[in-house]
C-alpha cells in the first residue's frame, strides 16, 4: 500500500478519535454498513481507500458512543 494510502487512513482514525471512544472505534470498524455493503475494516482489506475515508469523514455528524 502506498506511503500516500497509509497517512489518508490514519488522518480518517484519527478523525473517529474526535467521536468515538477507543473502544467506539474498534466496534465502528467492524460493524456491517448498509451503505458500504459491509464493514469499515473490508474496505481496507479491499483496497478501498477512498471509500474508507469517505466513510470516516461522514461520521462527523453522528451520535458518538
Amino acid at each position: 500500500m502506498p506511503e500516500h494510502d497509509v497517512q489518508r487512513i490514519a488522518k480518517a482514525i484519527g478523525m473517529l478519535y474526535d467521536s468515538y471512544t477507543p473502544e467506539g472505534v474498534g466496534l465502528w470498524l467492524v460493524r456491517y454498513r448498509t451503505q458500504v455493503g459491509g464493514t469499515p475494516l473490508g474496505l481496507l482489506q479491499q483496497g478501498k481507500v477512498d471509500e474508507f475515508v469517505d466513510l470516516c469523514e461522514g461520521t462527523g455528524d453522528m451520535v458518538a458512543t
